[in-house]
């Protein structure tokens, strides 16, 4: 019998560049941004965030766990919020002034010592349904989505879930 054992790698840190960012901002705009799963998903959720404007326009948002590239919190910026923080797996450094990224670890140390910000609104695109199944070398926790969910929500006054 052979047994495999992972091994788990340093991450590698990605940076945002300010022009990265305001380019995905400019074709969110545009209608043209692609994002992870396609254009007609993008448009989708900003038709539906039209809809909730009045809650995230001039406002501090949290991302919970986006993919690359960060395509929803360009959408949150291109919508007029005053910040987004992005909390998610990986190291990533943004070097735009309206985006905030953080690691899920590096979060959970923040909330813990009462140092993570107030937020009026989370969103979350397809991402808690895949928590807790190992993939990011956490533990198998088959209420990790509902436990992630409960943790952020508490630190915002709006939380909004897109989920197929």
């Amino acid at each position: 019998m052979r047994i495999v054992v992972p091994v788990l790698r340093a991450a590698r840190q990605r940076t945002w560049s300010k022009t990265f960012v305001e380019d995905l901002v400019s074709k969110c705009k545009d209608k043209t941004l692609a994002g992870e799963f396609g254009v007609t998903h993008v448009e989708r959720v900003l038709e539906s965030l039209q809809h909730i404007i009045q809650h995230i326009k001039g406002k501090r948002v949290l991302v919970i766990g986006s993919g690359e590239p960060p395509w929803l919190e360009a959408c949150m910026l291109s919508l007029g919020c005053t910040s987004v923080t992005r909390i998610g797996f990986g190291k990533v450094k943004s070097e735009h002034p309206k985006l905030e990224v953080y690691s899920m670890p590096d979060a959970e140390a923040l909330m813990a010592a009462g140092s993570l910000p107030l937020f009026d609104a989370a969103a979350s695109y397809l991402t808690l349904q895949h928590e807790g199944f190992g993939r990011h070398g956490e533990l198998l926790a088959p209420l990790a989505d509902l436990q992630i969910l409960a943790r952020f929500t508490l630190l915002t006054l709006l939380t909004l879930l897109y989920s197929s």
